[in-house]
């Protein structure tokens, strides 16, 4: 009696000890574990570019503040050596402000700002203080020294300074990125003078500053995003044109 007694408490005891080492957020040992942790989201080094496209267009006429704004990255943009946006990433964002041409009102706007890209693995990389450093119409052509302010390298190509090609730093920290502006050759001033037009779109590079190639569009860049406005007509940016994104 007391030999089946004691073999009961024993099985007792074991399935005790095995229901405690299959319990969750527990180790074999029965010490407590950390639960996985998250996914953690990229940092860009400060003054990292990147280059970017609208996914679809938007419209003065037909949009107001709060429509999201799609993009995707056309080139994979370097941080600290490393790959931290690969190509084709998506970019969301959203629009701070929409005002279309009325009679009264003879200036269209809009106002974009991004807030994350999201990579295939699920990972959130925060684009909240990005501005929009150029802008310009889809499908771009060579540029030529008169398309570039500083006299930038004319290989249609974005700069050839280390880390441009992948959206990576252009400067050191602290430093100025962009070549000296010239006034001419469609690029703005930051304080927001419109464009000249030009024969056909250019293909932007890190040099590139306000908007290039859009006749009557003028881009004020702001501390998150930028706001693009035309006067005398409404204001419409089609899917593929193309943005510089700068990261302070």
């Amino acid at each position: 009696m007391n030999r089946n007694l004691a073999l009961a408490c024993v099985l007792m005891l074991s399935g005790f000890v095995l229901a405690q080492d299959s319990a969750p957020g527990t180790s074999s040992a029965g010490q407590q574990t950390a639960p996985a942790a998250a996914p953690q989201s990229s940092q860009l080094q400060p003054g990292s570019l990147i280059y970017a496209e609208l996914s679809k267009s938007i419209d003065s006429k037909k949009a107001k503040a709060g429509d999201p704004v799609l993009a995707k990255v056309t080139q994979a943009v370097l941080s600290r050596g490393k790959i931290a946006i690969p190509k084709n990433t998506k970019i969301i964002g959203h629009l701070t402000a929409a005002k279309a041409r009325t009679k009264d009102q003879p200036q269209s706007e809009l106002g974009i700002a991004f807030d994350r890209a999201e990579l295939k693995d699920g990972t959130q990389i925060p684009l909240s203080s990005v501005m929009i450093q150029a802008l310009a119409s889809a499908v771009g052509f060579d540029q030529t020294p008169s398309n570039v302010a500083g006299g930038a390298e004319t290989s249609g190509m974005p700069s050839g300074r280390p880390g441009a090609n992948m959206g990576g730093m252009n400067a050191p920290v602290g430093g100025s990125p962009y070549p000296a502006n010239t006034g001419s050759g469609g690029i703005d001033t930051p304080g927001g003078t419109e464009a000249p037009p030009s024969a056909g779109s250019v293909r932007l590079n890190a040099g590139s500053r306000g908007v290039v190639g859009m006749s009557g569009v003028r881009l004020q860049p702001q501390p998150q995003g930028g706001t693009v406005a035309a006067d005398g007509k409404n204001l419409k940016l089609d899917s593929g044109t193309q943005l510089v994104l700068r990261v302070p």
